[in-house]
């Protein structure tokens, strides 16, 4: 596989180009991958086969390869080296990576990497590692040929490198009751994180967490493997890889529905667990009143009447049409997932998060810092002002950090 960059430098008639890795599949060592097994048994594990011999078994594969449209300027990178500096201007969110890939790349000291950051716009999906690749590559380019050299890629090369998907597959397999319970539930997951992935093991963690959602299993059994590929290294987006799971999971409960004729909101009601006490799962979401919650999304969306009808018409239309016309004409769904996870718990934290409070003047604060998430920062603005006395929006963060002095975390990584 060849990665092949194309840079034009000022002042010089041709392109330069940088061959960054070139290899033969052969010769590449085995992609290396993490594997992890969380189980919970009430009974024995040769039990735990034999159910879903003796009742009702479905099955399915869900598979996701979403790439969300994007319609942000392309990425890019403009560096000079001058004076045994490097001075980079690149839209990053992770100067403490981008420095050490560049210097790595240059053999050049960390503290010889000037960064400008650029403007980012807020619906920017930038890739945290591909940023800092595309300034290495560029870095490498300004080294060889000895002048300023700008990269920029092309929407559609912003939409294959930058923008590209995250490939899930997620399997399960239910034995479920005629009552509508889950007796026992096997779920397998599969990732491709690409080159490489500083928090595979956290995606892999939620990813099982999501897989199960707001479910009280009984008897479950999960097995995660995050595989590396030659695709370049994954873009790390916890709120959207957990939602494909959410997704594969609410996809299942219900073909489940579709398979027993249960109703998809008595199937959903017949398990959840909304308290610590009663919940058989290793790791619990709590949500307040959730059996209440669905039975008055039901009474108010007259889901019961509007599915039922739905899904005879479909059955009807099946028995009297030909292939093309056995697809519903309408419908209604049903799906519930637990939106917490834009939350990072303490195990990805590099290093003890800080801040600093500065008053500029008897009405202006800034706070320095890591940007935090829209609810953080909201907290933080209405304790403040209540305790200074000040309006909410006389206070500002900065996330403007001296060379070396950066956080070792990206900026968008919001945590708790």
């Amino acid at each position: 596989q060849v990665i092949l960059t194309s840079v034009a430098s000022r002042g010089l008639k041709n392109k330069v180009h940088v061959i960054l890795h070139d290899s033969d599949e052969e010769q590449m060592p085995e992609t290396p991958s993490i594997t992890k097994t969380v189980s919970n048994f009430q009974i024995s594990q040769e039990e735990f086969e034999q159910i879903f011999n003796k009742e009702l078994t479905i099955s399915s594969t869900w598979k996701s390869k979403i790439r969300i449209p994007s319609f942000s300027e392309p990425e890019g990178a403009l560096c000079q080296i001058k004076n045994s500096t490097a001075r980079i201007s690149t839209p990053t969110r992770w100067f403490s990576n981008l420095r050490n890939a560049v210097a790595s790349t240059l053999n050049f000291t960390p503290d010889s990497i000037a960064i400008t950051k650029t403007k980012i716009q807020p619906y920017s999906k930038n890739g945290l590692w591909r940023n800092s690749i595309i300034c290495a590559q560029t870095a490498l380019a300004a080294l060889k040929t000895g002048r300023p050299v700008k990269l920029c890629f092309s929407q559609d090369e912003h939409r294959k490198f930058i923008n590209s998907a995250f490939p899930l597959e997620i399997s399960y397999r239910t034995a479920i009751n005629s009552s509508g319970k889950i007796l026992a539930m096997d779920i397998k997951i599969e990732a491709d994180i690409g080159a490489f992935d500083p928090f595979a093991n956290e995606i892999l963690d939620r990813l099982m967490i999501a897989s199960c959602g707001i479910y009280n299993f009984e008897n479950f059994r999960i097995q995660a493997v995050a595989k590396t590929s030659r695709n370049p290294p994954s873009v790390q987006s916890i709120d959207f890889i957990v939602a494909q799971a959410s997704f594969a999971l609410e996809s299942q409960m219900n073909r489940i529905s579709e398979v027993t004729g249960i109703m998809p909101f008595e199937l959903r009601s017949a398990n959840i667990c909304s308290t610590m006490k009663n919940s058989s799962m290793p790791f619990f979401i709590p949500i307040e009143n959730d059996v209440e919650k669905h039975e008055a999304l039901t009474r108010v969306c007259d889901i019961k009447r509007k599915f039922t009808t739905y899904r005879l018409d479909s059955i009807e239309r099946r028995k009297k049409s030909n292939m093309l016309e056995q697809f519903p004409l309408r419908g209604i769904g049903m799906a519930s997932s637990a939106s917490c996870y834009e939350y990072y718990g303490s195990p990805i934290q590099f290093e003890t998060p800080k801040i600093e409070v500065t008053m500029e003047s008897e009405n202006s604060l800034v706070i320095k810092s890591m940007p935090p998430s829209a609810a953080i920062l909201a907290i933080w603005k209405e304790k403040a002002a209540s305790i200074l006395g000040i309006k909410q929006s006389e206070i500002k963060v900065s996330s403007n950090f001296e060379n070396n002095d950066e956080p070792l975390m990206p900026e968008n990584f919001y945590t708790n």
